[in-house]
């Protein structure tokens, strides 16, 4: 997260248990989250800066990929719009469904909010380097659908048009 963000943790989840996932709930604030286009604002559809970002950059691969153990990442967001801001156009993020790779964000809209989901699940650790080329589609797949952002639009500049 930027520096100049905020989190306030209302609950802890998950402790107590290797086997159960850790689930942390809270408030997050960032600001200047969304960039001002004149009368629309692009926003990111997720604030966390995901370590697949900068995975597998280089073309090419001689040693086989190894991951430490197979995971699974789930966000649930809710971004709340600034006042007098609408949607104005969501992305379609890409859908991964695979053997050993699942990611998907789904984004929906509310009155004053956009909900977003994010899963990414890695279910294999170890892949022959003749698979890289493929790993390597999978991970550019799931750094755009993150680099996504829905445009806002200003309501009294929608209500004109």
């Amino acid at each position: 997260l930027p520096s100049s963000a905020n989190f306030q943790i209302s609950s802890i989840t998950g402790w107590k248990h290797s086997s159960a996932p850790l689930r942390v709930e809270g408030t997050l604030s960032i600001p200047g989250y969304a960039t001002s286009l004149g009368k629309r604002m692009l926003v990111p559809l997720t604030p966390f800066a995901s370590p697949e970002a900068n995975a597998f950059n280089s073309a090419t691969r001689v040693n086989d990929v190894y991951f430490e153990y197979p995971n699974e990442h789930r966000d649930d967001i809710a971004l709340h719009l600034p006042a007098g801001y609408g949607v104005e156009s969501l992305p379609k993020p890409p859908e991964i469904h695979q053997p050993a790779f699942v990611y998907s964000l789904g984004v929906t809209k509310g009155s004053d909010t956009l909900h977003v989901t994010r899963d990414l699940q890695l279910l294999g650790f170890y892949f022959p380097v003749k698979y890289y080329p493929a790993i390597r589609s999978v991970f550019s797949m799931v750094k755009t659908g993150d680099d996504d952002q829905a445009v806002l639009e200003n309501s009294v500049a929608a209500a004109k048009r």
